[in-house]
This record gives structure tokens, sequence and C-alpha cells, in this order.
């Protein structure tokens, strides 16, 4: 009976690894990779104007896209985000880049990296194209 609780046991242990991994891979925006204690704490306030600034290559721009998908696809904030937009739901999201080959280098390597994959590109909530 013993050698049953720890089998159940280990399977749960195991279907809670396979859950860990889907989430980090399906929604790497917010489970992908870890958060540095000031970019999380960007990546949680909520005011209209945001500045980074910070020394190279320490997560500055991915910490905003990361952000920038986040309230895209976390309808449940957008009456917060937006209070007198007059809006239903807000149809388009800015990101600003100095010209269209940065825009399509950073697409191709950061956007991609964090967007919404497998199951989770698809979903009602996270879907993207």
């Amino acid at each position: 009976m013993t050698e049953l609780s720890e089998i159940d046991l280990l399977l749960e242990e195991t279907r809670l690894l396979e859950a860990e991994i889907e989430l980090k891979e399906g929604l790497p925006h917010l489970h992908g990779m870890p958060w540095y204690s000031w970019a999380w704490d960007f990546f949680e306030q909520r005011n209209r104007l945001s500045f980074l600034c910070a020394a190279n290559q320490i997560s500055k721009s991915s910490t905003q896209i990361r952000k920038c998908i986040h309230w895209a696809t976390e309808k449940s904030m957008w009456k917060s985000l937006w209070p007198k937009s007059g809006l239903a739901d807000p149809n388009q999201f800015w990101y600003v880049y100095p010209t269209a080959g940065l825009a399509t280098i950073e697409f191709e390597t950061k956007w991609s990296q964090f967007l919404p994959k497998g199951k989770y590109k698809d979903d009602k909530k996270y879907g993207w194209k």
C-alpha cells in the first residue's frame, strides 16, 4: 500500500513538472526565463509612461517586450490601464523602433522568443497572428 502511494506521488510530481515545462515553453513572456528584481518591478508597475535606463545587455528591451505582450493578452487589466479611452477594447498596441530594419531584426530575435507558442499561439486569450 505504501509503494502505491509513492508511485502516485511520483506520478503527481511528474505531472506538475510537465505542466511547468509547458508553461515555460508556451508562455515564455511570463514563465520562460527568470526575472531580475528590477525587471519584475518594471513589469508589475502600471504607469502610462515608463522609462528604463541601465547598462547594455541587461534585459531592458526584453523586459519591455514581455510587458507589452502581457498587457496585450491580459484583458482583465485593460479597464484599469485605459480607464478614459472610451473604447470597448484596444485593438492595437504600439512598440516603436527607429527603422523598419531594426524592427524586423528585433521581431525575429526577441519578439519571437517571447510570443506565446504551441497550444497558446491559437489560444483565445494568448493567441496572435
